[in-house]
């Protein structure tokens, strides 16, 4: 098994929205530093299912 990440697909917010997804992102960082880890997000370019899954698969 390869080294683990934490990754976040956002919505239509961004990670510095002061709401949902900036909370998500900065848990995120935070898990990340305490544990050693890579972190990673990706805003997806439409709002279909089909763009979300695609990013989700970037990670």
């Amino acid at each position: 098994m390869g080294q683990l990440k934490i990754g976040m697909v956002t919505d239509a917010g961004t990670i510095d929205d002061k709401s949902f997804n900036q909370g998500t992102w900065e848990g995120v960082l935070r898990a990340g530093e305490e544990l050693g880890l890579e972190t990673k997000y990706l805003k997806p370019a439409g709002t279909t299912e089909a763009d979300y899954m695609k990013e989700i698969g970037n990670l």
